[in-house]
Order: C-alpha cells, then structure tokens, then sequence
C-alpha cells in the first residue's frame, strides 16, 4: 500500500491539460514538451507506459513492474553492453545493486505514487504514465511522466510495412527511440503505424506497437498469426490478446507473418498500453495498398476492453 504523499503543484485540468507531469522524489510538477523529448534527453535507461482505467487502478501493473525489472536488467547485461559498446566502470557492482534495489514490490510501489500524485493534477479522465530508469547512472536515478490518455483518432487505420531492426526487441529502452526516428516520418494523416519486416519479408512488430495477423485455413479454423517471444517486445495487451484468443475459438500460431501469404489474411490489428487493441483497415507496401475491413479484429477489441476491471490494480488514495 503506498505512503500518502502530499501533492507539490496546485492547478487544474485547464492549466495543465497542454503540458505533462513529471513526478520525482514524491512530487509532482510540469514540464513542457513531449514525452519522447523527455525520454530522449535523459540520461539513456529502460523504461514501460502504463494507463489507469476508472481513475481507480492500473492496468496490467504487474506485468509492467516486471517488464521494467527485466528491460532495466538486459541493459546491464554484457550482451548488451557490448553491442553497443559500453563502457561502465564497476559493472558488476552496479548490476548486482540494480537486482537489490529495484524489487518488484518497490517498483510497483513507485508506480502506484507516481499514478496517485499525478491523477490528483488532472481530476478527469484517465492517465498515461512513462516511469524512466537510468540504466548507467550512480543510485539509478527515476522519474515518471504522465499525460491524460490521448483520444483515437479512427481515421488513421493504415499501417506501411518498411525494412527495419530493433537491435534488442525484448528489452523496452530509450535508445529505440532515438534509433526508431527516421521510420515516423512515415506516419501522418491516415497512418497509424510503421511495422518493421526483414529482406526475406518476414513481418515483427510496429515501431511502438506488436502486430498481428488473422487467416483463416483450408479446414475453416481461424488463426491469430504473431511474430514469436523472442524477436519482439512481449507488450501487455499482446500478452492479453493471446489469452483471450482460445475464449474466441482462435488458433494461435506464434510465427512471424509473411509478406508472401498476405492475400490469405482476413484481418490485421495492432496492440499497445493506449491503442488496446487497434484494428487496422489498410496494408501499405511497395505502392500497393492490401484492404481489411472485416470486423473479425473488433472480437478481440471488444473482449480487451471488457476484462480490463479484472486485470486492475487499485490505487489507494487518500
């Protein structure tokens, strides 16, 4: 249960609904800019977005106090230390500090503060929340910056499949922010995302999002098609989508979608902590543009949406 803290900033939604909060030290203040420009220019570390549903709780808090632990750990490993050519003094020291330190009840703990101060500055509404951690930094330095949960825009339901690599898929840091850079410019008017495929046209996961694929088979049987555990970020919702699908009567197939069976595909959606689950209507590729407006992927929005209460974690407030 997490101490009562005392918030640090007056205000109100109107005053603030353009600007972020940034909560460090058990207080809460604002901060210009946005979340990425946040995470870019602090020092380089891992870190998860989590959202609140009915102002009460956060979802899938468990998972992201475990993601957290595991991103921040991988970045400490010499793994990838060496890819990409680190140099941290003392490693083991700090590595076996970071596994003390940073339990998994302290870190829940500091998300359900950070959610608490920050949902007292914007009484209506749920809120998204990035908690950072500085991989490199002596004591692991922390902060959280949260925002009111943006609004979907329907409109953008096009994703462009381009060549692209996540170095290191399963671990969450800001370094795949700044490497990501160039795919966004294509994102924009009716595109939502930019899914990331191979030379041999193997599909992964989108830049801030996993992706998936349904198809149906000769005998009739309905498959959920996803890249497997090892090549992407094992994010929230997708490990959600995967649950329900036997509730749907779904096959799961964990395999990377190819480019090459694309005309057997009956739906596409893509799944992140704010989207949920996002059905996708157009497939842009090489000039060509793949139509998939059945409403097959709404089965697995709806079902998401509807178990969201019972994989909430209250948050106690005063």
């Amino acid at each position: 249960v997490p101490i009562p803290h005392k918030t640090c900033i007056p205000g109100t939604a109107e005053t603030i609904k353009n600007l972020m909060l940034f909560f460090r030290d058990g207080c809460c203040t604002t901060v210009e800019g946005t979340t990425a420009d946040v995470l870019t220019t602090a020092p380089r570390g891992a870190y998860t977005r989590f959202c609140t549903v009915h102002r009460d709780r956060i979802l899938y808090l468990a998972e992201h106090v475990t993601r957290l632990r595991k991103s921040l750990l991988g970045m400490l490993d010499d793994r990838y230390v060496e890819l990409y050519h680190l140099s941290i003094p003392n490693m083991s020291k700090h590595r076996q500090e970071a596994e003390d330190k940073f339990t998994e009840a302290f870190l829940a703990e500091y998300m359900i503060k950070a959610a608490d101060c920050m949902l007292k500055q914007i009484p209506t509404g749920d809120i998204r929340v990035d908690v950072h951690l500085s991989a490199y930094e002596p004591g692991f330095p922390m902060f959280a910056l949260g925002t009111p949960v943006p609004n979907q825009d329907e409109t953008k339901d096009t994703v462009i499949l381009e060549r692209g690599e996540r170095r290191t898929p399963t671990i969450k840091d800001t370094q795949w922010i700044k490497e990501r850079k160039p795919l966004e410019s294509f994102l924009g008017d009716t595109v939502e995302e930019v899914v990331l495929m191979d030379d041999e046209g193997y599909l992964y996961e989108g830049i801030s999002s996993n992706f998936f694929v349904l198809l149906r088979r000769d005998d009739g049987a309905l498959v959920l098609q996803t890249a497997e555990d090892e090549y992407v970020l094992q994010g929230t919702i997708r490990s959600m989508v995967l649950s329900t699908a036997k509730d749907l009567n779904v096959l799961v197939e964990m395999s990377r979608p190819r480019i090459a069976d694309i005309n057997k595909w009956i739906g596409v959606f893509i799944t992140s902590t704010t989207r949920r689950v996002k059905p996708i209507s157009r497939v842009f590729l090489d000039g060509t543009t793949y139509d998939f407006s059945t409403d097959e992927p709404s089965r697995f929005k709806d079902a998401i949406r509807q178990s969201e209460l019972n994989h909430g974690s209250l948050i106690a407030t005063e």
